[in-house]
């Protein structure tokens, strides 16, 4: 489905499905958004999914979605957006799963200011209006607020994102 006409999609939703924590970083990962990324897990070769080591065992949620596919390009705009911030620092991505599968991303040096999550003093709403990106961070914005997507930025570190992606029990 393309983004214009996920904007103009009525307000009914077909069936969801429901998608692994670990099939969903293995497409988030693949995103040409994200290329050139280290990610939080890669120091753990062999494991079954990539993305699984930072996600240890509690990848037993499932993320329900009409379009995961969707979800994963709104995710990988707005991280590329904040990469954009920083563009000559290394970017990293972190994962991590519990009640809600947590994705931080931007630039390495920033994201340690994001783990306290959304509540912490110095968390801010992302702003998708600003960042010059065009409709690309609008139709993020909308695909992110339809999949209850919580995200937010640090107020000193305009270079990386928070995500919190709800779960379902498989």
């Amino acid at each position: 489905m393309g983004k214009v006409s996920t904007l103009s999609e009525s307000a009914a939703h077909g069936i969801p499905e429901r998608v692994s924590v670990a099939d969903f970083v293995t497409g988030l990962r693949a995103q040409s958004e994200i290329d050139g990324a280290t990610w939080a897990d890669d120091a753990a070769p062999g494991m079954a999914a990539p993305g699984m080591a930072a996600l240890g065992m509690a990848a037993l949620g499932m993320i329900e979605t009409t379009n995961h596919r969707d979800l994963l390009q709104a995710i990988a705009i707005v991280s590329k957006a904040s990469f954009d911030e920083a563009r000559e620092a290394p970017h990293a991505v972190r994962t991590e799963a519990g009640s809600a599968l947590i994705v931080l991303a931007g630039a390495n040096d920033s994201l340690a200011a994001l783990q306290s999550g959304p509540g912490a003093p110095d968390a801010r709403p992302v702003d998708f209006v600003k960042g010059g990106k065009g409709l690309k961070l609008i139709w993020a914005a909308f695909v992110l607020d339809k999949h209850r997507v919580q995200t937010w930025t640090d107020a000193n570190h305009r270079a990386s994102v928070g995500f919190s992606i709800p779960l379902v029990q498989a």
